[in-house]
């Protein structure tokens, strides 16, 4: 299997979403009020760290005002 297939794979797997929400809760944690800093521990973005992730959300947000993120302060 190519790496790429791989990570399709990984990030295209169903209830994705319910399994983040229940470690949320599992880290005793609010959904409602998470922030960055939240994260930061499990932060996909390893090259860049947090400093990546609030320039790839600064960017995504810019081409869609709709979208939610997290966002610092």
């Amino acid at each position: 299997m190519s790496t790429e297939a791989k990570v399709a794979g990984h990030y295209t797997r169903g209830g994705l979403e319910h399994t983040i929400l229940q470690a949320v809760a599992k880290a005793g944690k609010d959904a409602a009020r998470l922030t960055i800093e939240d994260f930061a521990p499990v932060d996909e973005f390893h090259v860049g760290g947090i400093e990546a992730t609030i320039i790839l959300i600064d960017l995504d947000s810019s081409n869609d005002p709709d979208a939610r993120a997290l966002k610092r302060g």
